[in-house]
């Protein structure tokens, strides 16, 4: 297992080491050509290209911000409520696989709470703001430094809320094609966060649907930053729960290795929490 931790997804990774898309403008999306910044070798997700800074802090492309309140529409919770599931996270594949049980919440505000049991070892990461902790057993909570893009599962729901930082450019990439498959392809970067470094982050929409499917991010090693690694979350099998669509499968890949899945066995609308259930 990986050991590096990412400013994008930092708390996606230390879960997983730890135990764990107004229809588009009227603008026309030229289709971009695939470009390879980096290489590796993994069956998953080799077709898609390391996320780079594009743009300047302000730019807004009508068609970018088009194309995320399209998804937002589908995705979005409705005032003063959240949404809570519960599923099975696995770990690893083939014969490192390990599954435990897992619920998470999300609310809108960028609160995201998620806990996992797995035998005799719990964890907790609890997010409110741009702020998170995280505590595996009786351990010492862990400060998350850097949640500039949150958390992935909760990206779905929190796209707009991210794209409309003034230190934010979201760009309109075009049409990104893998195979027969053609997505709408939007990437943020964040000029100002917490580390230095401008960071990005590609987004790419299904171009029928406007659900997002897959986020790409840049890991770098934890003990040498010139150490990139390419991390892509896929959210797959969207279903309607309650009044609110949501995916109901998240895998995670590092170079094309994949590293979890999470699969959603029940979800609803609930009442929104107390500031305090999302902070230890």
């Amino acid at each position: 297992m990986r050991t590096m931790i990412t400013s994008r997804t930092a708390l996606f990774v230390l879960l997983v080491v730890s135990l764990f898309v107004v229809a588009n403008s009227d603008k026309t999306r030229a289709q971009q050509p695939l470009v390879r910044h980096k290489t590796f070798s993994g069956p998953y997700d080799s077709e898609y290209p390391y996320p780079i800074a594009e743009g300047k802090a302000g730019q807004k492309d009508p068609a970018a911000l088009a194309e995320i309140r399209q998804s937002m529409s589908a995705t979005a919770l409705p005032e003063q409520t959240g949404i809570e599931a519960q599923g099975v996270l696995t770990r690893g594949s083939g014969k490192t696989e390990r599954q435990s049980s897992a619920s998470f919440v999300i609310e809108n505000g960028s609160r995201f709470r998620m806990d996992v049991q797995e035998k005799d070892n719990t964890s907790s990461i609890r997010i409110a703001g741009r702020a998170g902790q995280a505590k595996w057993g009786n351990k010492t909570i862990e400060s998350l430094d850097d949640i500039e893009f949150g958390y992935p599962l909760a990206l779905p729901s929190q796209l707009l809320e991210i794209a409309s930082r003034k230190d934010a450019a979201v760009v309109d990439d075009g049409v990104f094609v893998v195979g027969e498959h053609r997505m709408n392809k939007v990437t943020i970067t964040l000029f100002m966060p917490r580390l230095g470094n401008p960071v990005s982050s590609s987004f790419y929409f299904n171009a029928s649907t406007h659900f997002l499917e897959k986020s790409t991010f840049v890991n770098h090693s934890a003990t040498n930053r010139s150490l990139e690694y390419l991390e892509i979350v896929t959210y797959e099998d969207y279903r309607q729960d309650q009044s609110v669509m949501i995916p109901h499968e998240y895998l995670e890949t590092v170079n094309g290795q994949l590293v979890m899945t999470m699969k959603i066995t029940g979800a609803s609308v609930t009442s929104r929490h107390d500031d305090s259930y999302f902070t230890f």
